[in-house]
């Protein structure tokens, strides 16, 4: 997990970036299951699906950008986004390229809606693998988002497309209804599965806002 987590904050590679996405969620998946029962197998594999989904949307977004540029390193790639911004060419690409990243990484770092996977793995895992994947693994997803809106895309061109907007409202909404659900919740490391849903909107929230202050507000956060 250590290991995923530093190559998906410091990659300068698109495709390392995959690479590594699925050997995190390998290794999310047996911090989750090392607490061998029923219940833990159910939410092990509910929580595979839902990253194998924003494995392939985030491949997908890969392709695209290749395609598009030609390019795999996020220089490069940066650079002739630029050049096709400029001239106004395959701007709908470039949007659904964007807007698939956001949502990949998105459902792999529980924002809301695609939060739901979350409580049941941190329920029903052991104390120590809640914590790891609490602290770690979807923090790693909101960093590698970071990377990508402001060296591969730029931050212009994420406001361009309102890709921020989206970010803003749902991070808004899963503080919202994170803290809702953390309230109602009798069960203790569901209760802390929801607060991270919580804290993890304040950090979308401040990528949202689609500026260098709220980049730096959603790491301090």
């Amino acid at each position: 997990v250590l290991a995923s987590i530093l190559v998906l904050t410091y990659t300068n590679d698109a495709f390392t970036s995959y690479v590594f996405i699925e050997i995190s969620t390998i290794a999310a998946c047996a911090l989750v299951m090392i607490k061998d029962s029923g219940p833990t197998l159910v939410a092990t594999i509910r929580y595979l699906f839902m990253s194998l989904l924003g494995s392939g949307l985030f491949l997908f977004s890969v392709i695209l950008l290749y395609g598009m540029t030609g390019h795999l390193l996020m220089p490069q790639i940066s650079e002739k986004v630029a050049e096709l911004m400029a001239a106004g060419d395959q701007r709908l690409l470039l949007a659904v390229c964007l807007a698939s990243m956001a949502a990949s990484l998105g459902i792999k770092a529980a924002m809301f809606p695609f939060h739901r996977w979350l409580p049941d793995a941190h329920g029903t895992a052991t104390t120590s693998s809640s914590a790891v994947l609490s602290g770690l693994v979807l923090k790693g997803y909101c960093m590698l988002m970071i990377l990508f809106f402001c060296r591969v895309f730029t931050l212009e061109t994420v406001r361009a497309f309102h890709i921020n907007d989206a970010v803003f409202i749902l991070g808004l909404a899963g503080m919202i209804v994170g803290s809702a659900c953390a309230m109602r919740e009798p069960h203790a490391k569901r209760m802390l599965a929801y607060s991270s849903v919580a804290q993890l909107g304040y950090v979308f929230m401040g990528i949202g806002l689609g500026t260098v202050a709220g980049i730096a507000a959603a790491c301090f956060q």
